[in-house]
């Protein structure tokens, strides 16, 4: 029990440290309890890599996503919330193909209404990212065809006016 008080203490000491955006204090405080195999200790792993995430350690994040997910027991509510960080890690890393399955794996594989809305909003703004980006490739290739089959002379078109004196 003791080590129970201690542990939230420190989970609670890293929450109020995120809260000042005091990230090396936060990431010191849940390494101390990231190992232990309890929900705390899945949350810790949580916060850890969302920390990793904000620094833009993506591969650091995605490990430490990965172990939450092997923790035995496994905090379900924890891994879910994970995987929803790594789908948002995938994207910033422009793997928008593993973002886009992992968000799907959650709507297919979890009961949590609060989580799979998440991950349905995400994968909708992946999608209508993914729409817009096409739309605007296929916009570049008709004005290069129009543009292509302008008859300019170039050589006209630099030639000095001749000024009449």
């Amino acid at each position: 029990a003791g080590a129970d008080i201690r542990y939230e203490a420190h989970l609670l000491k890293a929450k109020a440290a995120m809260a000042y955006d005091n990230y090396n204090l936060a990431f010191n405080e849940v390494a101390l309890i990231a190992q232990v195999n309890s929900e705390m200790g899945a949350e810790a792993k949580y916060i850890a890599a969302y920390i990793q995430y904000l620094r833009g350690n993506y591969k650091q994040c995605e490990e430490i996503v990965f172990q939450l997910s092997d923790q035995v027991p496994s905090y379900e509510n924890w891994v879910a919330k994970g995987f929803i960080l790594l789908a948002d890690n995938y994207v910033m890393m422009n793997n928008l193909f593993q973002a886009r399955a992992t968000l799907q794996s959650i709507i297919d594989n979890y009961e949590g209404a609060e989580i799979t809305d998440i991950a349905k909003s995400k994968l909708d703004k992946i999608t209508m990212t993914e729409q817009m980006a096409t739309q605007q490739k296929k916009e570049t290739k008709e004005e290069d065809v129009l543009f292509e089959q302008q008859d300019i002379d170039y050589d006209k078109l630099f030639e000095e006016e001749k000024i009449n004196e």
